[in-house]
């Protein structure tokens, strides 16, 4: 050791311990063991370090000890893989809270791999755990292939519905991004029904159905402040708060394929919040309410007060991983009184905050909104158009059809007006060459696929010669009546 030493190979950092003093002289000295006995030396330098750590220390090295274990498992027992599993999942999961998705998905997948397919028999627990978060893992990451499968794993197990909640979360999503929104809503639906609470028919409601809601809806809520709605008890009933989650997730949906159900799904969400108590799904369905008050009843006191609930609500603790989803809701909000340049930097701070807590949901939304915010802000059409075309990118890398189809829109128009009609960065939009596509072709595709937000959204900039006063209309629809948002029987109560 002291020759070592003496010889400048390692240095001493104290009466037990030394390092190599370069990388390259600890490479060299790996080199010399036998390729054939390197892993299992690795696993061997994990399994020193286990048992030598304290637990302070072994918590801090976590990582490293679990990926020198995971270098050789062939000679593992069967216990012994159980318990390298279950310290994968660990690290699995710490690495997740980290919005370190990738490295979760490594982690949960040696887990998986090192319990086998009797786990479900042997180890319950942590295999669903893991086929849950692994599946929510690959859909951050964009690896939808392999999600469905481990969702159709859990989903086919006979097991009660809790154990396959997220992975119907994870579905729903998935089902969201790729622009199946009679999908995703069926199945929330279908999930409610499971948990026996109310569950609308997946059809258009009707005028008077609306109106019996809401009368409902705003009778339980008139009268209270915003510090009393945001001082209503916690929810702590797990088939409520499941059903609430699914409500949440129906909200999206609803305005793409089945608007007049939109209304009704906030009501129901308020209804169950205040009988109940609150939770972080409480805040779509106060944000939706509100945004009712203010475009389409005109009563902006009232609308703004429900907003500034929303704003107590998400000062509460635990409430991180909603914020990107609450900032987004403020700002729809916000709409009818602030000019939209002021939205510009919240929707950027939504967008970077919803990426990290793994809201990619929201997260998206926050990218569209900016993009069109960004067009119809009058911000110089150079710089709109470059952000607008990395905006499609992210948003087709996160499989979000429907999101990145409304973002087009904005970015042809821009085109157009530089003198440019092509779409080089959206070649895989649908089955046409980029330079034949106009707003009638993406009109004709969102109609397709259901997209009711591109028909919002549709503003073809040249109108400004021939057609310009039908142009204005388009441009002020959305911040007069909200049609954009709303749909026409919701509207119709307001007349």
């Amino acid at each position: 050791m002291h020759e070592f030493e003496d010889e400048g190979l390692w240095e001493s950092d104290g009466e037990d311990s030394c390092r190599f003093s370069h990388d390259q002289i600890q490479l060299a000295a790996f080199q010399l063991i036998p390729s054939k006995q390197r892993d299992s030396f690795r696993r061997e330098i994990g399994d020193i370090l286990m048992n030598k750590l304290d637990p302070v220390a072994l918590e801090e090295a976590l990582f490293q000890v679990v990926s020198l274990k995971n270098c050789d498992v062939s000679h593992m027992s069967v216990d012994e893989r159980r318990d390298l599993a279950r310290m994968n999942l660990q690290v699995g999961l710490k690495a997740y809270d980290n919005a370190a998705f990738d490295t979760a998905v490594v982690y949960f997948k040696e887990a998986r791999e090192l319990l086998g397919p009797e786990a479900w028999e042997n180890d319950y627990d942590s295999m669903l755990q893991l086929c849950s978060k692994e599946a929510q893992a690959r859909f951050i990451t964009g690896d939808i292939e392999i999600m469905e499968v481990l969702i159709e794993e859990v989903l086919s197990k006979d097991i009660p519905i809790k154990d396959k909640f997220v992975a119907f979360e994870v579905k729903i999503l998935a089902a969201q991004g790729a622009n199946r929104f009679d999908e995703a809503i069926s199945t929330s639906l279908e999930v409610r029904k499971k948990l026996g609470l109310r569950a609308p028919a997946n059809k258009p409601a009707s005028k008077f159905t609306v109106l019996k809601e809401y009368i409902k809806t705003n009778r339980i809520v008139n009268g209270r402040s915003a510090e009393e709605i945001a001082e209503l008890p916690d929810l702590k009933d797990e088939r409520v708060i499941m059903g609430q989650r699914m409500l949440e997730m129906l909200l999206l949906c609803t305005i793409q394929a089945q608007p007049t159900l939109f209304p009704i799904v906030t009501f129901m969400g308020i209804q169950a919040s205040v009988k109940h108590g609150i939770n972080d799904s409480s805040i779509p369905f106060f944000v939706g309410f509100g945004a009712m008050l203010c475009g389409v009843f005109g009563q902006l006191k009232r609308g703004r007060e429900i907003g500034n609930a929303v704003e107590f609500m998400l000062q509460k603790p635990g409430m991180k991983h909603k914020k990107s989803r609450g900032i987004f809701a403020l700002e729809v909000m916000k709409f009818w009184g602030t000019p939209l340049q002021a939205s510009l930097r919240p929707h950027l701070e939504g967008y970077q905050l919803g990426l990290e807590v793994g809201d990619v949901e929201s997260a998206c939304y926050h990218l569209a909104w900016r993009g069109s915010h960004l067009w119809f802000a009058g911000r110089p059409l150079e710089g709109v158009e470059l952000e607008l075309e990395t905006s499609v990118s992210v948003l087709a890398e996160m499989n979000q059809v429907g999101l990145r189809l409304y973002v087009i829109t904005c970015l042809l128009a821009a085109k157009k007006l530089r003198g440019n009609c092509t779409l080089q960065c959206c070649s895989s939009t649908t089955a046409q060459n980029d330079e034949e596509m106009d707003f009638e072709d993406l009109l004709a595709v969102a109609s397709d696929i259901g997209n009711n937000l591109v028909h919002g959204n549709h503003l073809d900039p040249s109108h400004h010669d021939s057609r310009f006063f039908e142009a204005s209309n388009l441009t002020s629809l959305p911040l007069r009546s909200s049609h954009c948002i709303f749909p026409k029987h919701i509207l119709l109560l307001s007349n």
